[in-house]
């Protein structure tokens, strides 16, 4: 059995937070100034913990997969949704040179699905790669929502809403982070309906 070695690294973040500061302030019902940075940081640690639930990048992210060798099958899942699009696929030849594919009639994606999925033509040749390499295959790829033309779902949303309402509330007592007993339901709730929609 072959283990297939793959890595996901987010290289970088862009765009404004799906919940803004004004937003969160109106649901915490805060008026001090002085808890907005606070109140900012909460948001980016809310946003970061539905992302690693729902399988899903809520702001616009710049992402590299690796893989040691090419895929089995004739496709490559990309792991965090929604795709966006692809903007290199590379490979590192038997010499330890770096080739890369462009996609005209090599492969396509497929941005519709949760995640992501380059295909390959079904004529395209893999070429050899070196071994020993975990990094042998990347692919570099946009995927994420924005504030304005793609905004985060509604759900996603509201459970970073209930997140930081929850901390705001018991902030004496709670650490920040952590989902209480008291919100575990109505957070999974919301966590399992966001991927219901990943997973069709």
């Amino acid at each position: 059995m072959t283990i297939v070695s793959t890595s996901t690294a987010v290289i970088a973040e862009t765009g404004d937070e799906p919940v803004s500061l004004l937003q969160l302030k109106n649901i915490c019902r805060a008026v001090a100034d002085d808890e907005d940075d606070e109140l900012r940081s909460w948001g980016v640690t809310a946003r970061k913990m539905v992302e690693s639930d729902s399988h899903r990048s809520l702001v616009r992210k710049t992402i590299r997969q690796r893989r040691h060798c090419w895929p089995a099958e004739n496709y490559v899942e990309l792991a965090r949704g929604p795709l966006v699009s692809v903007e290199s696929l590379q490979y590192i030849d038997t010499d330890g040179a770096t080739q890369s594919i462009e996609s005209a009639d090599n492969w396509r994606i497929d941005t519709d699905r949760q995640p992501g999925v380059l295909f390959f033509d079904p004529e395209f040749v893999r070429p050899a790669t070196i071994s020993g390499r975990h990094d042998a295959i990347t692919i570099n790829y946009t995927a994420g929502y924005d504030t304005v033309e793609n905004p985060a779902p509604a759900i996603a949303c509201s459970a970073i809403s209930m997140l930081v309402a929850h901390w705001y509330k018991n902030r004496e007592a709670t650490t920040v982070g952590v989902v209480s007993t008291e919100l575990a339901l109505g957070y999974e709730r919301l966590i399992g309906l966001l991927l219901q929609e990943t997973y069709p």
